[in-house]
């Protein structure tokens, strides 16, 4: 487990784990299902991952 997320819950380091590394578009929604945003990147778990990390570690 990689030590930016120890500090989030175990279900969130699994989905994350869970991505794949290919290129691809990702989308954040809302509690309504509303998308607040929509990004590409050339490896999905990485670039959701910074999302993710604290500041100071970007």
């Amino acid at each position: 487990m990689s030590e930016i997320l120890d500090d989030k819950p175990e279900v969130l380091v699994q989905k994350l784990d869970a991505l794949p590394t290919d290129p691809g578009v990702y989308k954040f929604l809302d509690d309504e299902n509303s998308v607040l945003y929509v990004g590409k990147a050339k490896n999905l778990r990485s670039r959701v991952r910074t999302y993710f990390q604290s500041s100071r570690q970007r």
